[in-house]
C-alpha cells in the first residue's frame, strides 16, 4: 500500500509539471509517466479481480 501512495504522489507531481512547464520535453516525460502509472493501476485491478473466486465475483460486481 505504501508504494501505491508513492505512485499516486509521483503521478501528481507529473501532472503539476505538465501544468507548470510548457516545454515539449517535460510534457513527453510526464505523459509517458502518467500512462505508465495508469497501466500499473489497471494491472493491479485485473490481478485483484482474478484473485476473487468466480462465484463471489459475480455477486460483487452485480452489487456495483
Amino acid at each position: 500500500m505504501i508504494w501505491q501512495s508513492r505512485l499516486l504522489k509521483s503521478a501528481e507531481y507529473g501532472i503539476r509539471a505538465i501544468l507548470q512547464h510548457n516545454t515539449a520535453r517535460y510534457k513527453i516525460i510526464c505523459v509517458t509517466f502518467i500512462v505508465h502509472v495508469v497501466r500499473k493501476m489497471l494491472l493491479i485491478l485485473l490481478n485483484w479481480r482474478k484473485s476473487i473466486p468466480l462465484d463471489k465475483q459475480d455477486n460483487l460486481f452485480d452489487r456495483l
